[in-house]
């Protein structure tokens, strides 16, 4: 089987990434053949340097501007991307290859953006499975077409989401039952991480782990509520672990509050084990989400979270067994949960050991093979 693989992240790995890169890795064992189709947005990440390796094919396509480009520049470089895709559509090395399935990743609603995609699937046999790992909460977030949001969705084989959340609120939005929709789970590698033991010392070191994009993962407002006067005279560090367009405004805004010699920057991080070591609790003030790899990672290893009650979060954690729950996504809200969460830190060893054990009952062990098994079926079910 030929399996053509769709990245839209406009960077050179994320969370994202790692369901579709467990099956393509499956289906390289196994004798498919495997093409991704990729933002060159900088170096390839090792993953990807693998995957290559072990026999994939890797299509690089126009479309990603830098950022940091002045305005002009960036109006320039865009109009050039529409101008050459007017003459050759940018998945056209994707689709020479002529796949028998194209594996679709990006959020819920980003395939009604991919026009020149869908197409080249009107011209093509491949059947494609959409991979949805976001959802924004307001409906009329960003200009969205949600009819074409919909027809995608009833024109794939399978829309597989990463929490029951996403799914209700793509029902919500597009008026549709997805009847062809179902969850699975991205991966998360057991062999590297497990329960570490609880750090001790004066000092409590919370962790924030993920891409710096405060639209999405909203580490300001962490800021915001370790910035008032209860907090100050608390003996804690904040340690944040990560990347993206915003880490230059959180560390302006840290200097702002005068919370530099309280708050870390670590940038992007391979070693979560370390992280876990070092670090008592996790604080994920998204406002939306998925179902976050770095919320699983924290519970395996034996922690528990603060969260905002967007995406699978809820499915994972139980408001004061597991962790506590933001029923907003607000400064106030988040404060609220904080403050529940620091009286009760003298039972966080044994809420990290519930939010492991539930870990465990949640996770898919093989993700990948999942997937791949939903290809081959579905192909079998149509010869």
């Amino acid at each position: 089987m030929k399996i053509g693989i769709v990245s839209i992240i406009k960077e050179p790995w994320g969370g994202s990434e790692e369901l579709w890169a467990d099956m393509a890795a499956e289906a390289l064992k196994d004798g498919h053949q495997i093409y991704i189709s990729a933002l060159k947005c900088g170096p390839a990440h090792p993953k990807t340097v693998k995957l290559v390796e072990n026999g994939a094919k890797l299509f690089y396509r126009r479309g990603f501007v830098k950022p940091g480009l002045s305005f002009l520049q960036r109006i320039l470089r865009k109009g050039l991307i529409i101008l050459a895709n007017k003459f050759q559509n940018p998945f056209h090395k994707l689709f020479k290859a002529k796949p028998d399935v194209i594996f679709y990743v990006g959020t819920s609603y980003s395939i009604a953006d991919d026009v020149l995609l869908l197409k080249a699937l009107e011209k093509s046999p491949a059947a494609l499975y959409i991979n949805c790992n976001l959802n924004h909460n307001v409906r009329g977030f960003g200009s969205t077409d949600y009819d074409r949001v919909a027809a995608a969705y009833k024109q794939a084989k399978k829309v597989l989401f990463v929490s029951e959340h996403n799914l209700e609120l793509a029902r919500m939005h597009t008026c549709s039952h997805i009847e062809n929709a179902m969850v699975v789970r991205n991966p998360v590698n057991l062999s590297n991480i497990g329960i570490q033991p609880f750090p001790t010392g004066d000092t409590v070191h919370f962790a924030m782990v993920g891409i710096l994009v405060t639209d999405h993962k909203g580490q300001d407002l962490v800021l915001s509520v370790l910035n008032r006067e209860e907090w100050r005279s608390r003996n804690w560090h904040l340690n944040i672990y990560g990347s993206g367009l915003d880490e230059g405004y959180l560390k302006r805004l840290s200097t702002f509050y005068n919370l530099d010699d309280r708050i870390t920057f670590y940038g992007k991080v391979n070693n979560i084990t370390e992280v876990w070591r070092k670090n008592s609790l996790l604080l994920m003030p998204s406002h939306q989400e998925g179902m976050p790899l770095a919320v699983v990672e924290a519970m395996v290893s034996g922690r528990p979270s603060v969260l905002t009650d967007v995406g699978g979060h809820t499915e994972w954690v139980n408001d004061g067994v597991e962790g506590f729950i933001s029923p907003g996504v607000s400064v106030a809200s988040m404060a609220d949960a904080m403050e529940r969460a620091w009286q009760k830190r003298a039972d966080w060893e044994k809420m990290g050991l519930a939010a492991n054990a539930n870990a465990l009952k949640l996770y898919n062990p093989a993700p990948g093979r999942t997937i791949l098994k939903l290809f081959l079926n579905q192909k079998e079910s149509d010869a």
